[in-house]
């Protein structure tokens, strides 16, 4: 079997240490078994770390794989003190997580049920997408988006009263003479609404905010498609 060196001989009693009065604290116990794991600083008393975990700590590799679970996600959540709570948040991806951790309302101690509150607040919450059918984690742009809706009503105002200003002509020769250059300003209103509309996040910038979107974050669908095709 290895010998470990002396700094690794030393770390790996430390991190026992942390382990012995941590397996209540899971967190800490989790971040330790994770570095023993990853420095492979089992390998001076076992064979393996599933032995290790069995004949050391008397639990299963999967028992510390959810410990070690548990310390990401406790570390994400301020207050996370329980497993279990850890447990509920780690059944989501990393966005998601994000979320709900966002999302949880409490001052102290956070528990199960109000990872499960969250969640559920979350799921309720709509889907943002952009123009590429992605959906959206940027909450800026999230809004930008919602807030952009207003837009698809102007331009449908706009084509409405078009309709009912070209209407007249029948009676009003001062509609009829122009005409052409009522249509003509009618569509540039329409272009300025279009090139107004958020498509996607910026493929420059990722949405930081750069000199191409005018450090606004996105862009509009013809600036995205003339973009070089490497960047989308």
């Amino acid at each position: 079997m290895p010998t470990l060196t002396r700094t690794e001989a030393t770390a790996l009693k430390r991190l026992e240490r942390t382990i012995e009065d941590g397996l209540t604290r899971f967190a800490q116990a989790g971040e330790a078994l994770q570095q023993i794991r990853d420095e492979r600083l089992w390998r001076g008393v076992s064979s393996s770390f599933a032995t290790y975990c069995r004949e050391r700590w008397s639990i299963t590799e999967s028992r510390a794989s959810q410990l070690i679970r548990g310390a990401v996600v406790a570390a994400e959540v301020p207050g996370l003190t329980s497993m279990r709570a850890a447990t509920e948040l780690a059944k989501h991806d990393a966005p998601t997580r994000k979320r709900i951790a966002d999302s949880v309302e409490s001052s102290g101690k956070v528990t199960t049920t109000d990872v499960r509150r969250a969640a559920k607040r979350v799921a309720n919450t709509a889907v943002v997408k952009d123009g590429l059918g992605e959906r959206v984690e940027d909450d800026d742009f999230a809004a930008t988006l919602d807030e952009a809706k207003v837009l698809e009503s102007l331009k449908t105002d706009l084509l409405l009263l078009k309709r009912r200003l070209l209407a007249t002509e029948d009676w009003n020769h001062y509609t009829a003479e122009a005409s052409q250059d009522i249509t003509s300003h009618f569509k540039a209103l329409a272009n300025a609404i279009r090139w107004s509309k958020p498509f996607t996040l910026c493929p420059y910038c990722g949405g930081k905010g750069c000199k191409a979107c005018k450090k606004s974050g996105w862009v509009n669908k013809e600036s995205y498609h003339a973009s070089p095709s490497e960047l989308r």
